[in-house]
């Protein structure tokens, strides 16, 4: 049996575990082909320049792979640029295969760039271009894992998606013109296999080339996407994309539904456990002392105290009280929900909260004689009151050795009621035993105890039963003595409706459970007050550059240019 205060920790990291992981997830997989700039990045150059021209060829290598080679034309307005930002497919792409000059002279300067999620960057070095010129930046790469299967025709057809480098618009003006090349296979000449995607492409066919070309002009620095299927003959090797990571947008559909389902039904089961054993968790209603425990076991204790030195619910223990005076012939139910009982006046021997229920938490329900119902307010202050005598009556004695104690008792409740077949009927001992029974948090004794055996129970408890299932008093016609004799029942069903009619009427005392047992226990224990805290406001910027790629071939070049 858990505390509670330990249940609502542990659930509630649970809960944040879920969520984070499979937001994680799905963000990953969401964005796994969306490539933008590097937001912890922090350059002070500026930029002012306009793509002039740029030329990409792709051409499509039989072993999976893409040869990419580009020419780019910069004119630099206001400002020089020293560096320039080249975007990638995906992050297979061969950093060593990568090789640039500007208007014919080489640049060795080529690292992985701090500005792109997955580029590089080429100094310029001494061949910056200069504010008020133009500059020819010449590009080769290898891009090894770029030919995936098709998602409509995933056994017979290959994809391949490629987005051109783009630039961030608040840094460049336009693009003048841009041109795709992608050139297939050689030896692959046939037009009529292949597929196109997005753009209707113009085609050059030689003898032993095949060419698709696409062309923009007077455009904005943002993302195009290309891309055609062709048959798995014409490549020869090619590649399930989720198994790099790189999910095609269906792919990427499927999988974010699948971790929505599966995040909601962990959620759902954790909530499941959550309620279970939360309605078996444990509250402190005692405060901690300091005291040395020198006096040992408390005996004495009436079942609801024992019920709240162990931490039991709040409204399982004023279903105990309740039953007590039930059992005692105080009180009689006469409505379930809302609850309703008619009460005996001048009643001796009771405790000090069972007189306190009957005198304070009874308000009388109009137009019905002698009919009451409960006041919650005065319940509060009931179990508030019986909190604080179970804690006097604590003081100097051993509360883990009081608990184990009545504990026990309980066990041996449960043993002397299995046993009531065989050692004859004792009203008296069997009623006051079977509140012991009610004592169980866990109900696992009544669960598992008494499902293959017959028991018998007090007489008063088939009449508190039998309202439960027709809505009155049993009373057998004919047969008004029977409230005198035992009253023998089948194990299993005994042990079920012990359980259901106690959860059921201790939810209609107590309608909000949550909200009763935090008014007691703030009542008991007022949270503390904290001074007030100053804090600081921070800004930050990020970058407005976006390389946004969902491709079924998953294929895009990132977000580039100077910064």
């Amino acid at each position: 049996m858990v505390e509670i205060g330990k249940l609502k920790k542990v659930t509630a990291l649970i809960c944040i575990g879920i969520i984070a992981t499979s937001t994680t997830f799905t963000i990953l997989i969401g964005f796994s082909q969306v490539y933008g700039t590097n937001p912890f990045f922090d350059d002070d150059t500026n930029y002012d320049f306009k793509v002039v021209s740029e030329i990409v060829n792709v051409s499509i290598r039989k072993d999976g792979g893409i040869d990419i080679e580009y020419w780019i034309e910069f004119h630099a307005y206001y400002y020089s640029i020293p560096i320039v930002d080249i975007g990638f497919p995906n992050l297979y792409y061969d950093l060593s295969s990568v090789e640039a000059d500007l208007d014919g002279v080489p640049i060795s300067d080529i690292r992985r760039s701090e500005y792109l999620m997955i580029g590089v960057e080429i100094h310029l070095g001494s061949n910056t271009i200069a504010a008020y010129h133009n500059g020819l930046l010449h590009v080769k790469a290898r891009n090894p894992i770029m030919v995936f299967r098709d998602d409509f025709q995933p056994f017979t057809m290959a994809s391949v998606e490629f987005s051109p480098t783009w630039f961030d618009p608040y840094i460049c003006r336009g693009v003048d013109y841009l041109e795709v090349n992608m050139i297939f296979p050689e030896g692959f000449t046939d037009g009529n296999a292949v597929r196109w995607h997005y753009y209707e492409p113009y085609y050059t066919l030689t003898s032993t080339e095949l060419m698709y070309t696409w062309n923009w002009s007077n455009i904005n620095p943002e993302q195009y996407i290309v891309g055609v299927s062709l048959p798995i003959s014409a490549v020869g090797t090619v590649y399930d994309s989720w198994l790099f990571g790189l999910f095609s947008p269906i792919q990427k559909i499927v999988f974010i539904v699948l971790i929505l389902v599966l995040t909601g039904i962990a959620l759902g089961v954790t909530y499941k456990y959550y309620k279970k054993y939360r309605k078996n968790a444990k509250f402190k209603y005692l405060k901690p002392s300091g005291k040395i425990d020198c006096l040992g076991i408390k005996r004495g204790m009436t079942v609801p105290e024992a019920a709240i030195l162990i931490g039991v619910r709040l409204d399982r223990v004023v279903s105990l009280i309740i039953f007590g005076l039930i059992r005692k012939k105080v009180l009689d139910i006469t409505s379930v929900d809302p609850p309703r009982f008619t009460r005996k006046e001048k009643i001796q021997g009771l405790h000090k909260y069972e007189k306190e229920f009957t005198d304070k938490c009874l308000i009388p329900v109009p137009k019905r004689e002698n009919e009451f119902s409960v006041k919650e307010r005065a319940l509060k202050s009931l179990m508030v009151n019986l909190i604080k005598d179970v804690n006097k009556k604590m003081e100097g004695y051993s509360r883990k050795d009081t608990q184990l104690y009545y504990k026990r008792i309980m066990n041996k409740a449960f043993d002397e009621i299995k046993e009531s077949g065989t050692k004859g009927f004792d009203e008296k001992k069997l009623s006051e035993n079977f509140e012991w029974l009610l004592l169980d948090p866990d109900e696992k004794l009544i669960n598992h105890e008494f499902i293959d055996r017959g028991v018998f129970v007090p007489y008063w408890y088939y009449h508190y039963h039998y309202y439960y299932m027709y809505r009155r008093p049993y009373v057998p016609l004919g047969r008004p003595s029977l409230h005198r004799a035992p009253i023998r029942i089948n194990g299993f069903q005994f042990a079920h409706n012990v359980v259901k009619n106690l959860e059921t009427f201790s939810n209609s005392v107590v309608k909000n459970l949550s909200v009763f047992s935090n008014s007691v226990l703030n009542t008991l224990f007022p949270p503390a007050t904290s001074g007030g805290m100053s804090g600081r406001s921070y800004s930050g910027g990020g970058c407005a550059c976006a390389c946004a790629c969902a491709c079924a071939g998953c294929a895009c070049a990132c977000a580039g240019g100077g910064r």
